[in-house]
């Protein structure tokens, strides 16, 4: 993980410095390492993790670059801007496995109070992405390990789009957007010091308690709360209104007067009658 840090003045992320500040608000001991370059932040994170032998440390990997930044569902993530936000969480949880659907929606929440405590007016598109104006400002990719009952060596990464100029905007094969289109983004080490004080709390302290309020949290962000979409499953379509997320996560599309349920692996969501959304 060692290697050069960028040299733009806002940039550079020190990782003992945001060490000693997020282990101040933590019980367990933590870990934060940078690189210039590495294949994937996640990747990192579960190699510590296993490592580790499912101690409840946590670790916390960000990088300048990656070379092969992942999305969901196999997708690369444009990875190249030392300007953006690339960074990985690995920790062992213990929470029922029907709650696991959860976190990707409380992770969004919390990534996205943050920039709304910046100035900034997110939205979040079910099950991993962050929007502003209808366009893909950042995404969380979830892995999951099952160590036993109740027990789960997770990796949470999330990449934001912090500056991004028009040309590199243009060549994302996808709505996109970033900050610097919205208004004026802090200083990047700054920006993931602030998400990373709101999120790590609320992931070790979430327990199915926590799902009303939750549920409650995300229909204030949901960008497709009660609006025409359209599901795709696999082989199959389906037009629908969404009606926001259920106790596990998952999707409820009304389809003709009957609810169906979509879990986050099955189905990728697009708006109906709209061609400036981001795509799964």
């Amino acid at each position: 993980m060692d290697g050069p840090v960028s040299k733009e003045p806002d940039s550079a992320i020190d990782a003992a410095g945001l060490q000693q500040i997020l282990q101040g608000r933590l019980r367990r001991p933590l870990q934060c390492l940078h690189a210039a370059e590495c294949d994937s932040t996640n990747r990192e994170c579960q190699r510590l993790v296993e490592q580790a032998g499912g101690e409840d440390g946590i670790w916390v990997v960000s990088a300048d670059r990656q070379r092969a930044g992942r999305g969901r569902r196999g997708r690369s993530w444009l990875s190249d801007r030392p300007d953006n936000i690339y960074c990985s969480i690995g920790l062992v949880l213990e929470l029922p496995p029907e709650t696991l659907g959860l976190l990707s929606l409380l992770t969004g929440v919390s990534l996205a109070e943050c920039l709304q405590r910046h100035g900034f007016r997110p939205q979040l598109k079910w099950p991993n992405d962050l929007l502003i104006a209808g366009r893909k400002l950042g995404g969380i990719l979830i892995e999951n390990h099952t160590l036993g009952a109740d027990r789960h060596a997770l990796t949470i990464g999330f990449g934001l789009n912090r500056r991004l100029d028009a040309e590199q905007l243009r060549v994302i094969e996808q709505p996109a957007t970033s900050l610097q289109q919205h208004g004026h983004p802090p200083p990047r080490h700054i920006l993931l010091q602030d998400l990373l004080v709101g999120l790590l709390p609320e992931l070790l302290t979430f327990g199915p308690r926590d799902t009303d309020l939750l549920l409650q949290r995300f229909a204030a962000l949901d960008a497709y709360r009660d609006r025409q979409a359209c599901v795709v499953n696999g082989e199959e379509e389906l037009h629908g209104i969404c009606r926001g997320i259920d106790q596990q996560g998952c999707l409820q599309l009304e389809v003709d007067g009957r609810v169906r349920r979509f879990q986050a692996a099955e189905i990728s969501l697009r708006p109906q009658g709209r061609g400036d959304d981001a795509a799964a």
